[in-house]
């Protein structure tokens, strides 16, 4: 009983861990945006309801390909928490989905 007691409470420990980074939505297609001269930037938002917004960061690890609407599980890179939101650096934890909108019907 002691051992299935205690198998339980790990369990249960395991499944409550809060995981680890933030959400962030990926468009799929780019915008043009200017940092250094004219560039195509991501849009990102963190709630799915949001707007979109122009990102001028970069998310290490992670390669978009146009037509595929992203979520992502990231965590920011020390040290740019200064940097405008917009414009921080973040490291790829995770794909949690990648849907293609050219299999997704016309709304």
């Amino acid at each position: 009983m002691f051992w299935a007691l205690s198998i339980l409470v790990v369990t249960l420990a395991a499944c409550s861990e809060k995981p680890e980074g933030q959400v962030l939505y990926v468009a799929p297609y780019p915008s043009a945006c200017i940092g250094a001269g004219t560039m195509a930037c991501l849009r990102i938002r963190t709630d799915p309801q949001a707007n979109w917004e122009v990102f001028y960061g970069h998310i290490e690890g992670f390669t978009f390909e146009p037509g595929n609407e992203y979520t992502l599980r990231v965590k920011p890179v020390t040290g740019n928490e200064n940097k405008d939101p917009d414009s921080r650096d973040y490291q790829l934890v995770s794909v949690e989905e990648k849907d293609s909108v050219q299999d997704k019907d016309p709304e």
